[in-house]
């Protein structure tokens, strides 16, 4: 069955009906910011745990490998602030400090950008590689032995998966967790220029999901609820729906991220 795709105009801070917003970033002020493979990025080898694994025990295995992502406000010739800084969110994908997140936060940070783990050390960020047909950015922090995601197998996924969302929520709110379903698989949207140029770029073979991404949560991850493995990275919203998510699989950018952890 061809997937069906939501033609949307420009995406917008304001909340026009008809607009898929892509949650690039939360606009905050400037001093509000207070063994790996190839093909699972797997550094565990006690996981799952023995018996009955609970959303607690899947939020302890990936809450500590999601970090805070800083967009530094933008300066004026004259030294003056221009513009509001903005929030989003990664994950640590390689223990010496390389970090997936989504390109359209990496392309916002025209001045820059800092990391904050979650146990609050802040570091600055440089963009390494991205993808932008795939919404996909890899980050470096000069860091080593972090924790690190689970990567899944988002070929895998079907409707009706239990999923949580991890994300920097508003850019106030580290680590916040909602949880919902699959909505659906293989969705295509049109996001808007966030700049207001007219242009649109097609996101392909999307997740949707019910759980809640706010603005905030872009570059966060998709979470099977059963076993903590990352199946996407979240992406876009519908900000007039309920409950209308996207988040692009994670196996469309295993690539980019094979590149820098053990990738030929």
């Amino acid at each position: 069955m061809k997937s069906r795709t939501l033609v949307v105009g420009l995406a917008s801070v304001l909340l026009s009906i008809g607009i898929v917003r892509s949650p690039a970033y939360a606009q905050v002020a400037q001093d509000t910011v207070t063994g790996v493979d190839k093909s699972s990025a797997v550094r565990l080898t006690d996981w799952p745990p023995s018996g009955q694994s609970t959303l607690t025990d899947v939020s302890q295995l990936v809450l500590p490998a999601v970090v805070d992502i800083t967009v530094n406000a933008a300066s004026g010739t004259d030294g003056t602030q221009n513009s509001q800084g903005g929030a989003a969110t990664g994950m640590i994908v390689s223990d010496d400090g390389y970090i997936l997140t989504s390109s359209h936060v990496a392309s916002a940070a025209s001045n820059g950008m800092t990391v904050t783990l979650d146990d609050g050390r802040v570091f600055p960020a440089s963009v390494v590689g991205s993808d932008v047909a795939h919404d996909a950015s890899v980050l470096k922090i000069d860091v080593s032995g972090l924790p690190t995601v689970i990567l899944g197998d988002s070929n895998e996924v079907a409707p009706g998966q239990p999923v949580l969302v991890i994300g920097n929520a508003l850019g106030q709110y580290h680590n916040t967790l909602s949880q919902g379903i699959v909505s659906g698989v293989n969705r295509s949207v049109q996001i808007g220029d966030e700049s207001g140029s007219g242009q649109t770029t097609t996101l392909n073979g999307l997740i949707q999901t019910d759980a809640s991404i706010n603005v905030g949560d872009s570059g966060g991850p998709l979470v099977d609820a059963r076993t903590g493995a990352v199946i996407g990275v979240n992406s876009a919203i519908v900000p007039f729906a309920q409950g209308v998510g996207f988040a692009v699989p994670i196996n469309q950018d295993k690539a980019l991220i094979d590149q820098y952890i053990g990738g030929e």
